[in-house]
């Protein structure tokens, strides 16, 4: 991996190979018919910043102090913007047994049951995440609602508030933390009543249903990551290879489909770093990060574990990892350092300086890593390390995989594996692991083209970003 140094050397980092995968939730009702009217510019420039449409993708480059980078992107990306935020607050239509009482697309209903649900989420975002962000990011955040309303875009006929691109930020945050509730009794009862509280048509009597079906819940298991390096590439080159996986109510394609921004970043200290992320956003979320300390970085999320109040939310643990990390050492202390423990995942990364690359695993409390000059690792949202996972798996969830399990042996059901105490390979696992060892010696950009290409690697994917030493 090269220092990063003109916009051509920049886009050729992140090979990007889109991938098409079949909409199959039936919970896309409500998105199918939902026609955004999208403002986009395939070319805009304003300071040192500037954008252009390549391929589907939005590549962006903005640098600066914090407030004058924020301006940028919120100036260059005004409009997919103002779209981010809509699709966030439609989502509420594809809440089980909520969405059928919010309305139909186009109606006044539909139009406010969104507004308040994103009311809801952005008062409970900014006393839950606003305070942890640095003073840096925050001004980078209020950067870029200024940039948005310089272009006079809206919002629900009001103008973006830095409050709203705060939201947008931790909204994957936030739906892990209110989907995982520790602290009340009957919290998905009290979630019911606050949301009945702006849809009051639904009735009382759908209380259990919801409750019953929000526990019952298939979890989010998003992204499958593949990285080698030595005697397992073709030169000794480190190769590093993430993909969005999507599928249930609150993260369909429909959302994951906007995270087609390639957003190249100059900040005045630390380095300068490159994610692919969604419009508004200061950090990749998806995750996939590389700067030009040769340092490459991705993620793929858990089931969600432990988690506590105090600590510093992911996006501002990972963005830190990606702007003033310059070590393999450096990212793991970001990404663990004081972390609320939201999104515990498994991430893989790589030094192209030295060749090493690691296989990190975080829960709250705990993590484990693995290291190497040669070989390669994978993952799939699936820890290896029995302390981790016994973090993360309260006994309601192992409950839930001795259930999976018995579906498992009678119908031959995939989902069980992530909820054993006991590391236990789940059908993409044992394909990277195939794979990783067919191609061993071999591996290169296209080869891992192929693996990220392959079933069922591939199901669900919405894309692919890859980039080795060279690039």
């Amino acid at each position: 991996m090269v220092v990063m140094i003109n916009t051509k050397t920049i886009i050729s980092i992140l090979l990007v190979v889109l991938i098409t995968a079949p909409v199959t939730t039936a919970t896309l009702t409500h998105e199918q018919q939902d026609k955004t009217t999208l403002k986009t510019e395939n070319a805009l420039t304003i300071g040192k910043g500037s954008r252009y449409n390549i391929q589907g993708l939005i590549y962006v480059h903005i640098e600066g102090t914090p407030y004058e980078r924020g301006f940028q992107h919120g100036y260059l990306l005004s409009g997919e913007i103002i779209d981010m935020i809509t699709r966030w607050s439609n989502i509420i239509h594809n809440m089980p047994v909520i969405g059928s009482f919010t309305g139909t697309p186009g109606s006044a209903k539909y139009y406010k049951t969104s507004e308040k649900w994103w009311e809801f989420c952005k008062t409970r975002a900014m006393k839950i995440y606003w305070n942890d962000y640095p003073p840096e990011y925050q001004q980078e955040i209020k950067g870029i609602a200024d940039g948005v309303n310089a272009k006079d875009e809206t919002i629900f006929e009001r103008k973006v508030t830095y409050e709203d691109i705060l939201t947008l930020n931790e909204m994957y945050e936030f739906m892990s933390r209110l989907l995982a509730p520790h602290k009340s009794i009957h919290p998905f009862r009290s979630l019911f009543y606050s949301i009945k509280s702006f849809v009051p048509d639904i009735p009382d009597n759908e209380e259990k249903t919801f409750v019953t079906t929000m526990l019952q819940q298939p979890p989010a298991h998003h992204c499958s990551g593949f990285i080698a390096t030595g005697n397992a590439t073709t030169h000794g080159q480190m190769v590093i290879s993430d993909s969005v996986w999507f599928g249930n109510w609150w993260f369909s394609y429909y959302i994951a489909q906007r995270w087609n921004v390639i957003l190249d970043v100059t900040p005045g200290n630390g380095n300068r770093f490159i994610i692919s992320t969604s419009p508004g956003y200061i950090w990749s979320d998806e995750d996939y990060y590389q700067n030009e300390k040769g340092i490459a970085f991705i993620e793929t999320t858990c089931p969600q574990g432990l988690w506590r109040d105090k600590g510093l939310p992911l996006a501002v643990r990972a963005r830190n990892a990606a702007q003033y990390g310059d070590s393999i050492d450096d990212v793991i202390y970001y990404l663990t350092h004081n972390s609320d423990g939201i999104m515990n995942a498994v991430w893989l990364i790589g030094d192209a300086k030295t060749g090493e690359i690691a296989r990190l695993e975080t829960g709250l409390y705990v993590y484990s890593v693995q290291r190497t000059f040669n070989g390669f690792y994978w993952s799939a949202n699936n820890p290896m390390d029995i302390r981790v996972r016994s973090e993360e798996l309260r006994l309601a969830s192992i409950y839930k995989g001795r259930v999976y399990q018995l579906l498992h042996l009678l119908l031959k059901t995939e989902g069980y594996q992530y909820y054993t105490r006991e590391y236990r390979p789940s059908n993409r696992d044992i394909k990277f692991e195939e794979l990783g060892k067919e191609y061993y010696g071999r591996i290169d950009t296209e080869v891992v083209k192929k693996i990220m290409s392959t079933h069922p690697i591939v199901d669900m994917s919405s894309d692919c970003k890859i980039t080795d030493s060279y690039l």
